[in-house]
């Protein structure tokens, strides 16, 4: 959908220091690289870039709209812009702005929206979701991790007229984030997962962390719809100190999306969906039990939005997912890779292991575990829990890498594990160690934090 340089103004609330106010543009960027003909560029700055410093690159890739911060162009040679047709727009804060800019096309579209936060799931939930209400409508989703302040505005930007419904992964670290992230999105139904210990480093504690993903309930409209995990207490206590009434999902007796059932057969989980007194057979193409409660989650959605259960069961079969996230390959000498590798927490570690634990049946299991990241002051007891939960769920082998793998070995070691079967080091050594240890059958369950690249580890074992 094009821009006029009048929109930016009336969005952004900026002020035109040149340029013609009805001249229109193709699409808005903050990415100088990228960045299509005859389009706006938002000149975003953080603490290690300056997206000032490339407006000419933008430019001369042929960009007729600048959003820029009024302080960080003082004293540039800004007439050479002006003398090429360019549009300016003064702002006080870029980012702010590039918000207003997604709240704007979201304002414009008619179409309804989704979004989904919590400490586990947010990514899962989301392909889940889109797949299932991709089944009636034409559906717009948040891609990759673009699930912050930047990702947000940006998925909203890419709206079109025939899109129906946009399903929004959102994701903070830090008090007020969420909020800034729901006045953005303006959701007509707001999905919570679970509460965990994510983000300490900021947020400090797991109640503060409550605190932080409840903000979005804050900004809803009145008549919006909640959806929150049944299952979880910290979500029980949301609802109650806020005397909601939302839907619940989850394996609770009072959950108004339940599963029943449930099954694997190494590729699909099977269940039985249940809602308000009907029942019909479902399945997902993931591993893992929490597995099954993000489909619940996306099934709540989907009821909501109006789809049948047999319309939902059709989404959840059919959805795919990234790379990443408990997916389960074999390699060619019969090993049994479980790529858990987008990111971890201490609830996503021990809900990981417990999968490696039910997929294994009789089979080796082992697990290559990096570094949980943003924990904290409490990182290193987090690390240690970790190794005795490993230890705890019956591993053959435990290799760690990190920062933390001393802790993690520390751990494990006092649950009980065997030094001989625990290995520290960097990825690569640990390599060389998993290739010489695995043998045709085991299950290798590898995870990490983002930061650590754990899937390099992943894609050397799939190769040889």
């Amino acid at each position: 959908m094009p821009w006029s340089t009048g929109d930016v103004l009336a969005a952004t609330g900026g002020k035109l220091a040149f340029g013609d106010p009805n001249a229109t543009h193709a699409s808005v960027s903050t990415n100088s690289r990228t960045i299509e003909d005859n389009s706006v560029f938002v000149a975003l700055k953080g603490p290690s870039f300056d997206g000032h410093r490339y407006i000419d690159s933008a430019i001369d890739k042929g960009s007729r709209c600048i959003v820029a911060a009024s302080a960080s162009v003082a004293g540039m040679e800004t007439e050479s812009w002006q003398s090429r047709g360019v549009s300016l727009v003064l702002v006080d804060d870029t980012l702010a702005a590039l918000g207003r800019l997604g709240r704007f096309r979201r304002d414009q579209s008619e179409v309804r929206l989704i979004a989904i936060t919590g400490s586990n799931g947010k990514t899962t939930t989301r392909a889940l979701t889109a797949s299932v209400l991709g089944v009636r409508h034409p559906v717009h989703a948040t891609r990759g991790n673009f699930n912050n302040e930047v990702g947000l505005p940006t998925t909203l930007l890419d709206l079109a007229p025939d899109h129906r419904w946009a399903v929004v992964e959102l994701g903070m670290n830090a008090p007020g984030e969420m909020t800034r992230l729901g006045r953005i999105c303006r959701a007509d139904i707001a999905v919570i997962t679970c509460i965990g210990e994510a983000h300490l480093e900021g947020l400090g504690t797991v109640a503060q962390v409550a605190a932080a993903k409840a903000e979005l309930l804050d900004t809803l409209d009145e008549g919006a719809t909640v959806i929150l995990n049944g299952d979880d207490p910290h979500l029980r206590q949301i609802a109650a100190d806020r005397g909601l009434s939302p839907v619940w999902y989850g394996f609770c007796d009072d959950a108004h999306v339940r599963a029943e059932n449930i099954s694997w057969d190494g590729t699909y989980q099977h269940f039985t969906l249940c809602h308000s007194g009907t029942k019909v057979q479902a399945a997902v193409p993931l591993a893992g039990t929490f597995m099954v409660q993000n489909a619940l989650a996306a099934a709540a959605a989907g009821l909501q939005a109006g789809l049948s259960l047999t319309d939902v069961a059709q989404g959840l079969e059919t959805a795919s997912f990234e790379s990443g996230r408990l997916t389960i390959q074999e390699t060619a000498s019969g090993i049994h890779v479980i790529d858990d590798t987008y990111n971890a927490n201490p609830l996503s570690m021990e809900a990981a292991l417990t999968a490696l634990s039910r997929l294994k049946g009789t089979n080796r299991a082992l697990a290559v575990l990096g570094d949980m990241r943003e924990l904290g002051e409490e990182a290193p007891r987090f690390h240690r829990e970790l190794g005795a939960k490993a230890a705890e769920s019956g591993i053959a082998g435990l290799y760690t890498c990190g920062e933390f793998a001393g802790e993690v070995r520390q751990g494990a070691l006092g649950a009980g594990l065997p030094d001989h079967c625990i290995h520290t080091g960097e990825k690569d050594a640990l390599i060389q160690r998993i290739t010489h240890d695995i043998h045709t059958g085991d299950w290798i369950l590898v995870k990490g934090s983002r930061s650590m690249g754990m899937e390099q580890i992943v894609n050397d074992l799939l190769c040889r």
